[in-house]
Order: structure tokens, then sequence, then C-alpha cells
């Protein structure tokens, strides 16, 4: 023993001092302790909240160590025991440890002293090797609190060990930091630090390669932990895009919104974020509102962006904003309203009446009735209330006072027409309105005035008639054509509705013969061309022309070529001469000049003609020109034929030179044609000017755009002729538009463009289909008396179509139904309700009035028949009623009625009276209030009978009423038995089973849909039906129904399918599909349409668009409704028929119906309304994805920090404006234990037990995972399965390298190491060692064995450039000596391919001088 080794004593601890420290150390080592504890009534301090600095702890390392740490503290107060001190326990950290605890006495180690300080907590045990070894391992060891002493012995070895291992970034290995050496085959385990992922094969171990030890590995990376993509909050985002381990974010939250919680969030090492709680952004407050005087503010929140409302109390109206909106600024927008005082003053005069209850004031609620003085007529209503609007529901009617018949001095009444019948040969000019008595005066005075001609005189056979009028006493001309002359009166009379005087005839005139010519003739020009004109040629009609010719050798001189026959006188009148003549002087064709000079010299040499001659020969030049001229337009000319007839010639080359200058502008192009976008030109033919696009001779054809007309006959064509074409120049006319044949419909101008030479009417006068509309007219539509307008009653004329999508139409009038004193409508009907053409309503009087007229009311193009259905007191039945009515009799404030307008409908025929009604027993009978006399038979329509039981012991009393109706009992009948009684009302208690079976039909109660099949419900319970598509299916039966006496009232609903599910049957009403835009819509319980306000709504109405058109019909007239075949892409323009709602607003509620052609309809009834449901309420650790509360808006919750959600996850506004589920709540939940018996080999570490946290499995060594590597806490509290199996993990054998062999063999497990070799004179390319990996494969390939040189040995007294075990084949080695040596040999070696160096290594030999 080394003289500094200390002598250990060991002492054996008695049983019960063993079991004392046993004890306390079951109680000292650390256990998950969360909470503070509280120990013989003494507060303890947690250790984890005051961490030491100078002694941290790393529990992790020591475990890997094999270290167990006892009980964590911070202080000596800390430990249970107070036999225990709060000390350093190396990488336990500050734990409560027993200084007295001893250690076992360490093992000798061979080659080597162990020196101990002692065996108490904190001593040292020190190893020291002899000469020539090394200590491999710990050099000392420490007495630790779990008794033991750190680690293992180390060893003495001489020269093969290794040193410190390789240094992993972010990794840790299982060896102490103090220890140095590593024996061989030493396996070190390395492990990524907190907030790592391990990559890549994980151990090391320390082997012998060629004499020299190294560590093999470890081929790991570590990696950060990612956190995954951050939670966006709502109203909020966050900044920065670094999510891995260490990394922090930051939350900003949108603009009126501020955020509540940490604005930082960091990745933790476990892969979480910390802290787990995210913020929420929560909208600004603003203050309370206050509720304006007489008048409350209605809010829900006061937090940003939500709506304060205000209303009024009755009786006063809101003045100001009815809605502000808090801002971001925590202000409401816009300033407080006021509530005002409804009042709607006094309505104004009533002339020639007075005005009844005005006393009672003017404000809101209050009515006036409007009185109407003795034989004066009310137009208009006979009452009014005051509105909330503050006005008047109806103006101020007129008292209109009746009119005396002229010359009669009857009165009639206001609005009574007159029929005017006038005397013999006198007519009364009536306007197209009758003469109608207007508050007192007539609309015009009567009067009969000489009757007019109805028609204009008969015009005589080639003549015409001229009248400006065809009143009395107006005169008509007759004129007669051109060639014809007017025999008899040139004017006629209208007397008294006849024309007076004979009528005259138009009788045809011919022209005489003009005379003889000296030396000429005349022509006349026929069809086929010129013929002589001889003197007994007699009738020479109209337009008829002569030719003037004259004689060989002769000229016309003076006069013209010729005239034409104008109404019986040739125009003009004058003869020509004709003279002797020469020919005038030519100018000759250049190219041939001087050949023909002297031909032309002797030909004309005998002429001898002066040159005074040559003058007038020039004159007459002109003139023969013009002759010419025009007889080549009728073939023929005079001196034109006497060239022709004496064969003479003289177009070849010699032309005159005035008639060439002529010929060239007669030939120029024609006027550009125009060159609008609607005008297509082609050219047919283009003329041989290449200078002009318009020459003479070119052929054109035109063709116009939509809404244009050629000027000309399709596929004509146009030439260019002498610059002019012909036939005319082409054009392209706008289109007019003709009035379309509608059904009692009636079109007029509202305004002519009197620029247009198109054809138009007085702008009073009706159009028929003959008239064209120019081009940018108005035309006003209206309907016949009894009809009216649907649709567009104005129409634009734009390029030969009217401006509208479908032309308008006329319908029956409706009727409105009248108020009817002392009487009332039956069937439901009322006053103001309005029927349609060709229905029926029934009416009854009250008691002690008769019916005056038929209670049948019918419609008739906007009329009832009969017009005044009227209830009277019950006088009886006598002469006296004939009397009543044969003077006026006027009813106050209503329209005068004539005498035979009731006597004539067979007054009180229809009224039938009741038998007497059956007894009850035990009941009390009453009638109209009165005791029932006994053998009373007397029951008259409208009777009430009522039955009173007699009350009971019970005290039960039941009563019940019948009614007399047209000879008939109206009622149910009951009895009063006590028992039965009872049984009825037991009865209704009952329960009522509901099947859901029908199909296509939804049922609703309490706002639910219901789904199951069968359902049973209480006794009263009401259950809401409707079709599962309003626009597909029609629903027949009735949509709400009770529970009642274990039975549901009413009909089973059921839905058929319309013309979409029939193949589009003609037979079916149409279906309707819904499109929208910019809002959302949907289906309410009861079968209606609900749409936001704002939303763009489309209505597709199903029908077949070759059978016709069909139409909407609108319940209001707010405004009109853009309809038509719809256009859009991917739509069917064949089969949608679309009515659109832009932008709705709550004054578009109404039904909307499509008719087809078929007259099949199918009705949807449209509520525009802004429905939301109630805010969504702040819930600890619950998020939302929208905070909208609209209609149709689908919440999703998720819950953060790990908590569960408990409740539905996604819940729906419905049109209802309640949620389609209650909120869900968030509740904390944590995961146990992993499983119950793991399956062997396989370990767990909980990372996390929070809900979404996570443990991850492993496998000892030798043993791979087959299966997931971890699990996840789930939302119920347990661990995701399944979990993973361990199996036993074997590698292949990995072959031996050619040329060397391997060390180790098999089988070859997980963890296993193989080193190759190579045989001498080969060295290794690749790893000289793999390791069989946790997936049953090797670390690396096989390595390759190549033939190189091995170390040539080294020269004393010199060096060589590189020393390796081997050399590649081509590779240099150099040689240098040391100073005061010189080289002996080759001073380079080059490793040849056959493994031999070029040469022997050279010597170093000493400088001779330095032998000296």
């Amino acid at each position: 023993m080394p003289a500094s080794a200390i002598p250990i004593e060991t002492t054996t601890p008695t049983s019960s001092n063993l079991s004392d420290e046993d004890d306390e150390d079951e109680e000292e080592w650390e256990g998950d302790e969360d909470s503070t504890e509280t120990v013989i009534g003494k507060q303890y301090k947690n250790p984890r909240n005051s961490p030491s600095t100078l002694c941290p702890r790393d529990e992790e390392q020591a475990t890997l160590l094999g270290q167990k740490c006892s009980r964590k503290c911070s202080s000596d107060e800390d430990c249970k025991s107070k036999k225990k001190k709060c000390l350093c326990d190396g990488l336990c950290g500050m734990s409560c440890i027993k200084p007295d605890r001893e250690c076992p006495e360490p093992e000798q180690i061979s080659y080597g002293t162990v020196t101990v300080t002692g065996k108490l907590f904190g001593d040292r045990v020190t190893y020291s090797c002899q000469h020539g070894y090394h200590v491999v391992g710990l050099q000392s060891r420490t007495c630790q609190a779990d008794g033991q002493w750190a680690r293992t012995a180390p060893s003495c070895k001489q020269n093969i060990y290794c040193l410190a291992p390789p240094t992993i970034d972010h990794a840790r290995h299982n060896a102490l930091p103090e220890q140095t050496t590593f024996d061989l085959d030493s396996t070190l385990q390395y492990f990524c630090h907190n907030g790592y992922v391990t990559n890549g094969f994980p151990r090391a171990k320390c082997l012998a390669i060629d004499g020299q030890a190294s560590w093999y590995g470890p081929d790991i990376s570590c990696e950060p932990r990612s956190c995954g993509a951050p939670q966006d909050i709502s109203h909020g985002w966050h900044a920065g895009e670094c999510y891995t381990y260490g990394c922090r974010i930051n939350y900003h939250c949108a603009e009126g919104f501020e955020l509540v919680g940490k604005a930082e969030r960091f990745c933790q090492a476990d892969g979480m974020w910390s802290p787990k709680e995210l913020p929420t952004c929560v909208p600004v407050q603003c203050s309370i509102p206050e509720n304006p005087r007489y008048g409350k503010a209605i809010y829900t929140s006061c937090s940003y962006n939500s709506v304060v409302s205000y209303e009024c109390k009755y009786g006063y109206t809101l003045v100001g904003e009815a809605t502000r909106r808090c801002g971001a600024d925590r202000k409401w927008s816009g300033s407080s309203p006021v509530c005002k005082e409804i009042n709607c003053g006094h309505p104004g005069r009533l002339w020639n009446g007075w005005l009844e209850n005005i006393e009672g004031g003017t404000g809101l609620g209050a009515s006036i009735i409007f009185r109407c003085h003795e034989g004066m007529t009310l137009e208009g209503n006979t009452s009014t209330v005051c509105q909330i609007d503050g006005k008047w529901r109806y103006a101020l009617p007129k008292c209109l006072a009746p009119c005396v018949v002229p010359q009669v001095s009857q009165v009639v009444p206001h609005g009574e027409a007159l029929n005017v019948e006038c005397d013999a040969q006198y007519e009364f000019l009536a306007s197209s309105f009758p003469v109608t008595c207007n508050n007192g005066t007539w609309t015009h005075i009567p009067k009969c005035q000489p009757a007019r001609c109805k028609h204009l005189p008969k015009s005589p056979k080639h003549g015409m008639v001229i009248a400006p009028k065809i009143d009395h006493g107006m005169k008509a001309k007759f004129t007669c054509k051109d060639g014809f002359e007017l025999k008899g009166n040139e004017l006629v009379e209208c007397s008294f509705g006849n024309w007076t005087g004979e009528l005259p005839i138009c009788q045809e005139v011919y022209c005489p013969f003009p005379g003889l010519i000296d030396n000429g003739k005349i022509l006349l020009v026929g069809n086929m061309g010129l013929y002589d004109y001889r003197p007994y040629v007699r009738k020479i009609t109209n337009n008829k022309q002569i030719m003037y010719d004259c004689d060989k050798g002769y000229i016309l001189d003076e006069g013209p070529p010729g005239a034409t026959c104008v109404g019986g006188k040739w125009s003009p009148s004058e003869l020509p001469k004709c003279v002797l003549g020469q020919h005038p002087r030519l100018r000759w064709s250049r190219r041939r000049r001087s050949l023909l000079l002297e031909n032309f010299k002797r030909k004309f040499a005998k002429l001898n003609k002066s040159i005074d001659s040559l003058k007038r020969t020039r004159r007459a030049l002109k003139s023969t020109s013009s002759s010419r001229t025009l007889g080549l337009g009728y073939k023929s000319g005079g001196s034109s034929i006497n060239l022709r007839r004496n064969n003479k010639k003289f177009n070849n080359d010699i032309t005159f030179e005035k008639e060439k200058k002529k010929k060239n502008k007669q030939r120029g192009p024609c006027p550009n044609l125009p060159s609008e976008p609607y005008v297509n030109i082609e050219i047919i033919k283009p003329s041989r000017d290449k200078n002009n696009t318009y020459g003479s001779g070119t052929i054109v054809k035109i063709a116009c755009g939509k809404g244009y007309d050629l000027n000309m006959p399709e596929n004509k064509t146009a030439k260019c002729v002498r610059g002019k074409w012909r036939p005319v120049a082409p054009a392209c006319l706008i289109q007019p538009c003709y009035t379309p044949k509608i059904d009692n419909g009636i079109f007029k101008l509202i305004s002519a463009d009197q620029t247009s030479n198109v054809l138009t009417a007085d702008v009073n006068q009706p159009l028929n289909d003959t008239i064209s509309i120019s081009n940018g007219e108005l035309v006003a539509f209206s309907c016949n008396a009894g009809y009216n307008v649907q649709g567009s009653s104005n129409l634009k004329c734009w390029h030969g179509e009217w401006t509208v999508t479908t032309l308008p139409e006329c319908i029956p009038a409706p009727c409105l139904l009248p108020q009817i004193q002392n009487g009332q409508y039956l069937s439901g009907y009322r006053a103001g309700l309005t029927i349609v053409n060709g229905s029926g309503v029934s009416f009854q009087c009250d008691e002690g009035y008769l019916i005056s007229t038929s209670n049948q009311i019918e419609c008739a193009l906007g009329e009832l028949f009969p017009h005044n259905p009227s209830c009277i007191p019950h006088l009886g039945i006598s002469s006296n009623i004939s009397k009543i009515f044969d003077s006026p009799h006027y009813l106050g404030g209503r329209d005068i009625v004539k005498g035979g307008d009731i006597t004539d409908l067979g007054y009180g025929a229809s009224i039938k009276s009741c038998a007497p009604p059956a007894k009850v027993q035990g009941s009390l009978v009453y009638r109209n209030g009165e005791p029932l006399v006994d053998n009373e038979q007397n029951f008259p329509d409208g009777t009430e009978v009522t039955f009173n039981c007699i009350e009971s012991i019970m005290g039960e009393k039941t009563t019940w009423k019948i009614i007399c109706e047209d000879g008939s009992w109206i009622g149910r009948s009951l009895n009063c038995d006590i028992e039965d009684l009872l049984t009825a009302r037991a009865i209704n208690n009952n329960t009522c089973i509901f099947r859901n079976q029908e199909p296509n039909v939804l049922s609703f109660y309490n706002d639910q849909e219901i789904r199951e099949e069968v359902v049973e419900f209480p006794s009263g319970a009401v259950l809401i039906s409707r079709c599962k598509d309003i626009g597909k299916y029609a629903m027949i039966g009735p949509n709400k129904r009770r529970c009642m006496g274990g039975e549901w009232d009413g009909l089973k609903p059921s839905c058929f399918g319309l013309n979409q599910e029939n193949d589009y049957s003609m037979e079916k009403p149409p279906t309707i599909l819904f499109r929208h835009q910019n809002g959302p819509i949907a289906q309410s319980n009861d079968g209606k349409l609900i749409v936001y306000p704002g939303t763009v709504l489309h209505m597709e109405c199903l029908w077949m668009k070759r059978f016709g058109n069909p139409r909407w019909n609108v319940s209001h007239d707010y405004r009109k409704y853009p309809e038509g075949w719809t256009a859009d892409p991917g739509r069917d323009s064949q089969l949608e028929y679309r009515l659109s709602i832009y932008h709705a607003s709550k004054d578009d509620s109404g039904v909307f119906t499509c008719e087809t052609p078929a007259r099949h309809t199918h009705s949807v009834e449209i509520i525009v309304k802004a429905v939301h449901c109630p805010v969504v309420p702040q819930r600890r650790g619950l998020t939302v994805n929208t905070q909208s509360t609209k209609m149709n808006t689908q919440l999703k919750f998720i819950c953060v920090n790990g908590n569960a959600l408990i409740g539905a996850q996604e819940i729906t506004c419905l049109p209802s404006g309640n949620w389609s589920a209650p909120f869900p709540v968030c509740e904390s939940i944590e995961c146990g234990e992993v499983g119950g018996i793991l399956p062997s080999h396989l370990r767990v570490t909980i990372v996390s037990r929070e809900v979404g946290g996570r443990a991850q499995f492993s496998c000892v060594p030798g043993f791979g995972i087959r299966g997931p590597h971890e699990t996840i806490c789930l939302t119920t509290g347990e661990w995701a399965t399944p979990y993973p199996t361990c199996v036993e993990v074997q590698c292949d054998n990995p072959g031996i390298p050619e040329n060397g062999y391997i060390q180790g063999t098999g089988p070859f497990k997980a963890g296993d190491v193989v080193q190759f070799n190579c045989n001498t004179d080969y060295m290794m390319e690749g790893q000289p060692i793999v390791a069989c990996q946790d997936n049953g494969r090797w670390s690396g390939p096989l390595p390759k064995c190549a033939q190189a040189c091995s170390y040539p040995g080294t020269t004393i007294s010199g060096r060589m450039s590189s020393v390796k075990f081997y050399y590649k084949i081509g590779e240099n080695i150099t040689f240098t000596c040391d100073d005061g040596y010189l080289l002996n040999g080759a001073a380079m070696l080059k490793c040849l391919k056959n493994g031999k160096w070029s040469n022997a290594i050279p010597t170093c030999i000493l400088n001779p001088s330095e032998r000296k």
C-alpha cells in the first residue's frame, strides 16, 4: 500500500439503523412534487422555485450515469429529516443528503494503487498506476448521496487506449466530463441536448486499428426541435418566421382590438410554445350609451364594431341616426338621436264637408272621419289615422257637388255621364271622353252641330281629291293627273253630312302634230328606237318625246333638238331650222399625222369653205354635239345617223379635242362610300383606274349591320357610271320600328323627331302596326279600360328594336273590396283586399240589417258587380220599399244610390232560417243572450244559441255555442256528461308519436331539425314543416301541426317535385333555383326565403324556351325587377328564365310567383331581414374562427393549452336568429401513465401529460421499434394507440472484402460493430468499421482492399515527406537528410503498380567536411 493511502475502517450497521435509513431515504428520493408540502405543521419551500446557479441539477445526465438523485432542495429546511442537509450532489444538484452515509470499500485495480480520503459523502478515492501504465478511466471517484462511488473503477493500461471522445454540437455522452481516458471496446451513448432531435447513429466505440486506439462514431446531428407554426389569433397576427427551439414570436392585434395576455411566446425544448395560453384580441370598449328622453338605447355589447340601436316610446318618433357603431377610437359614431312626439297636425279644410272627431287630437293613433254635406259625393277615403311616420294614412278626400242637366234641370251626382242624341243632319261632336259631371260642372258642354261628311268625295279616274277637313261648309278640290284635264266642277261643298254638286271627270289629252321642218324630219321616240313621225299619227300621249333630224348636208342651227308632250302641248313649242353646213376643222392624231394629212386634204378640198364658214361650222358642231348627246340617250341622233348611213367612221386615229375633254370629265370617279363600322363594302369589279378606289366602272355590293337597312334591294349591286352611282348611291339607313300586336294594348307617341323622314303619327292618336316609328322616338303603352299594364309602360325605338327585355302585356285588372257598413265579408276576406278578375266573394250583414243586393260579389275587368254592395235596416218587405228609392236618396258620406239598383236584384230572396236546435240534457240554453223559450220555432240567419252545463259537484262547468248561418247550425255540439268530459280532458294530455318518414319534408321542433325516424312529443308540442328545397318542391297540407289529445291536428304535410323532378314536364309547376351574391340567404323553418339586406338574388324559373316565355308576378309594386333568359356563362339560356333582385332591401319583401305559358305557377315568399345570432361569449381557452354573427355564419371552436372541447365543434347561425347548438366549453385534461403492461424491451418517456402532449418510445439495445415512435395525449384523457413493439434486430453478414479479412463473427445484433482489415501490401478504401443499426442495416457499404506499397522504412539522420502505413499506386515520397549529411541514393521513390517501390531507400552519410 502506498504511503499516501489512508486506511479504511468498515463498520456494519445494525438492523435497526439500516431500516431507519432506508425509510428516510425512501422519503427523500425524488418524486412528482408540484405543490408545497406541510409536514408536522411546518411549511417547506418548493425547491423548483429557487434553483441553484452554483450547483445546477441535471437529472437526465445523472440518470444516464446511473446516479440516483434524492430530494432536491434550496436549504436545510426543505429536507424532511433533521439528519439531512441540503448539499451539492454533483449532477443531482442541491439535494437532501445524510452527511454520515458511507460508501462501500472501493475495489483494488491491477497494476495500480487506490488512495481513499474517507467513505462518507463527498470523500474521494484516487487511482494511480505503476511505471509504464496509465490510468484508463476516472482517476478519482466521489462518494455520492446514494451511498455509491461515482461510475466504475478505472484500469491500468500500457499504451493502447482512447482519449477524450469526439464533441458533437448540442449533444453530450454518458461519461463524466472529468474522464479523459477510455479503455478499448468502451461504448459511449450520445444524446442531444434538451430541445434538439437526434438524427443518425448515436454511439461511439473505442477500437484499436493497426495498433492505434481511436473512436469510431458517432454519426449524428442535433437539430433544434420544431414547435410547429404557432396558432393565429382572431383579429390579430404574429410576427416572426422561426418556429424551432429557442425562437420567439410576437403577437399583434388589428385595428379596433387590443391584446390581452403576453405578446411574446417562445419555443420550448419539449416542442411546445410557452406560454401555453394564446393572447387574445378583444374589441375595444366604448362607453355605455345613454338612453334618449322618451326612448331607450338597445345594445348587447359595447365592444368594437358593435351596434347600438335606439327606439322611442309609443307616440314618439326617432330624429337622428337610428343606429351607431363603436369605433376603434372607443367612441360611438355620429351623435345621439332624440325622441320627438309624433303629431300629424291638422289635415286641412275639407270643402263641402267637415271633419268628425278632430277634437280628439292629432297625435299618433288619432282617427278622423270625413263627412260631406248632403247631396255631395265623397271621393277618397272616409277616414284616416295618424301613423307612426307623423303623416296621415290617407289624404283629404273631396266632397264633389252634383250637376244640373242643361235644358232638363235634373240633378245628377258627380261622376255621371250624359248620353247626347241630336236631330237629323246634326251630330254631337264628343271627344274620346263622355260628357261627365265633375264637381258641379260638366267636362264639356254638350252641343249639336251640323253633321260632318263621313268621308271624302270619290276621286275621279286618273285624278284625286284634296280637302283639309270634312266639316260642314268645307270644300273639296279635284285635280287630274298629267295628261288629263278636268271636265266639270272643280269644287264641291260639304253640307250637313253630304257633298253637294256633281262629281267631275278627268279626260285624257293628246299632243297635235308639231309641223314640218324644211330640209329635216321629226322622229318619234318609241320603246324600241326612233320612228318617223307622220301627221296622221293622232294620239300622242303625255310624256312622249320627239327628236328633230336634218337631211344630209344640213345641220340643226337654231331651236331645240327635240320636244316632250306635256299636258297636250309640245315643250318647247318652237321648231328648229336645218341649214346647209360644212364639216369643222379636225385635229389630227400625232401618230399618223404625216401619213393621213394629204389624204384628208383631198377629201375636204371640194368643200372650199372660207374661214368665216369654218367658224359657223364650229358653232354648228357645238349644237350637233348636244344633239348627239340627246340622241344617244334614245338610240339615235342627227348627224351621227348621217355618218352611220354614209358609213363614215372617225374612231381610229382622229378625235375631236373638245369631245375628248368632255368624255374624260364624264368618266371621273364616283363619290366615296361611307366607311362606317356598320357598313360592309365588297368590290365585285374594280375600276381600271388604279388611282381611284371608286373609278368609273367599279361595281360594289353593300351589306349593312344589325339595326340598319340598305336603300336598295338586297344582294343588289351599284355601278359607278360617269361619276355617279347607278341605280343610286348605296347607303345604310337606321331601321325604324313598328308597334307590336298586343291584345287590349294602346300605343301613342311621346315625342316625334321632326327632322326624320320616317312617317310619324299624331301624338294624340293611337298607333297601328303599319306606322313606322323613327329611331330614338319614345312610345307610351297603356291598356284598355279594365286592364292593367304589366311590364314597361315606355318603349324606345333603337335601331329597329324596342329597348325592353320583354314586351309589356295587358292583364285583367283586379278589384278592390270596399268597406261594407253594417256587414262583413266571409271566408276571411276584408275591406281593402283585392280579388282577381273572374272571382267572387260573399258577405253577410249584421243583425238587424239585410243584404240590399246579391250576397255574391263578382269581379269583372276591375269593376265589382254589383257596384255598391250594402246592408240596409230590416224594415220588412212591403210596397213601401219601392217608394224609398223613387226619389233621390243620399247616404251620409257615401255615393248616391239610384232607386232601381236594389229592387231589381231580388231583395231578400237568399236568406234562410234554421230549425230548432237539439236539446242537451243537463244544460241551460240561451238565444242571443236571453233564455230560450220552449217551443220556439223562429231561428233566423245569424241567431246565436249558447249551451251552459249545470255545475257539477266537482265544480266542472262547460259552455259552447252554435250559430245559424244560411239555414244550417255552425259549431260543435257537446254534452254535459261528467265522465265524458273527464275522458276528453284526459285524452288531451296524451303524447303524440311523430314518424319522420315523408320524403322531401323537413320538420322542426323548438328550432331544431328532427332527424330521428320515430319521436314522441308531449301534448301541446308544435311542429313546423317545410320542403327540403322550397324552390324544387311544393307542399300539400299545413306547415304547422299541434299535438292535441294524443293526435296531431291537421293533415300530414307532403312535398311533391316540380317540373325539374319530372323531366321538365309542361303539366307541372316550374322549379325555381336560387343564386345569390354579396350576402347570405336561407330557408326558414316555415318555408320562407330569408334574404340578408344588400344581397343580390337571382331566381331562375325553369321552363323550356321553345314553348314560350314564362312571366314573374310580384305581390307589390315597390320597384320593377329585371327579368329575362339568363345569359351568364355556364348557365342554360334555353331553360332558365331569371328575375333578379339587386341589393335587396326590406321593401323587396313579398311573394314572387313564376307563371308558365301552361298557367302553372310556383310561388316563393321572400323576407328581407338582417338576421344576427347572439354574440359569441369570451370563454377561457376557447378560440373561434370568426366573431361574425350574420345568418349562415359557421363558427369553428378549438381549445388551446391542451384543453379538451366539450360540446359541438361547429355551430351555424340559423335564419331564426338562434345558433344551431349551445356554445362549447374547454376543460383541462391530463393523461396518466402510458398503457398498462408494456411489451417487453419497450421503454417510454413522457414529455408532457397535457392534451396534445407526447410520450416517446425506445427499445433496449439490440432491439428495434416496429410501429409509431411516439403517442399523443387525446382529449379523452387516454394515450393514442396502438403502441409499438420491440423486435430483436439482426443484420446480415456484411461479407469479406477481396484481399482482406473481417474481425467478428455472427450473429450480428443491433449495436454490434464489425472491423475490416486488408492483407499485406493492400490498403483500404472506405470505412474500416460498420455498425449494425436498429433498422437491420449496416451503417456503411463494404470497403475495398486496393494494392499499395507498404511503409518503406526510414533513413537514419534523414526525413521522408510522408509517413503512412500504406501508399497508393503512383504516389511519390521524397527524402532529405539532416544538416551535415549527404543523401546517397534516389531522393524520390514512386509506388509502382506491382506494389513495389521504384528504388531502394537512400541513406544519409556524413559530409566528409564535417568529419574533419
